[in-house]
């Protein structure tokens, strides 16, 4: 883009949280999260910002249009994509096993099969469910992301909060036991 059209984006990204919001109860219904129908949304803007041509009119309405466009377009594909993906329990192995090191992100010393796991995996979203028994599958972030209709930069994300999660569950009980 050159400078022009960065300016019409920087100036505009207002219209991306506007559509957003009024597309947030589809998208929810869809199970797409608000943060990635708003990075959507940021493609659409970039987008009309690309084609736009002053002679034709007023570039917020064209950029609404792009916007929404795109914002669709992820939830109809997140329509489409299965709802459920069956919780699977993680199991040990070695990052050469599968080459994926991602895949065994939740290393620490508490057993799985326990009391402590199974309390922490149901606070879990079905969505969460899912992303973690993908990366025990051994697929990659960027596998994840597709199957899930998500950015693999919000995988990354999601990944790193849920093993905060699960570390921060866990510091009672080395107290406890320390």
């Amino acid at each position: 883009m050159n400078e022009a059209q960065e300016r019409l984006v920087v100036e505009n990204r207002g219209l991306v949280y506007f559509v957003a919001n009024r597309l947030r109860h589809r998208a929810q219904d869809a199970g797409v999260e608000f943060e990635d129908l708003v990075a959507t949304g940021m493609l659409g803007l970039c987008k009309a910002a690309r084609v736009y041509d002053p002679s034709r009119g007023k570039f917020s309405t064209i950029a609404v249009v792009y916007i929404q466009h795109e914002m669709m377009k992820l939830v109809d594909r997140a329509r489409r994509r299965p709802k459920t993906i069956p919780f699977v329990a993680p199991r040990e192995q070695d990052e050469s096993d599968s080459g994926h090191s991602e895949s065994v992100w939740l290393r620490c010393e508490a057993d799985f099969s326990g009391v402590e796991w199974r309390d922490f995996s149901r606070r879990l979203s079905e969505r969460e469910q899912s992303l973690l028994a993908l990366a025990w599958a051994g697929y990659t972030q960027k596998d994840i992301a597709r199957r899930l209709g998500i950015s693999q930069s919000y995988v990354s994300r999601m990944l790193g909060r849920l093993e905060r999660r699960w570390n921060q569950s866990l510091q009672p009980m080395k107290r406890k036991g320390g």
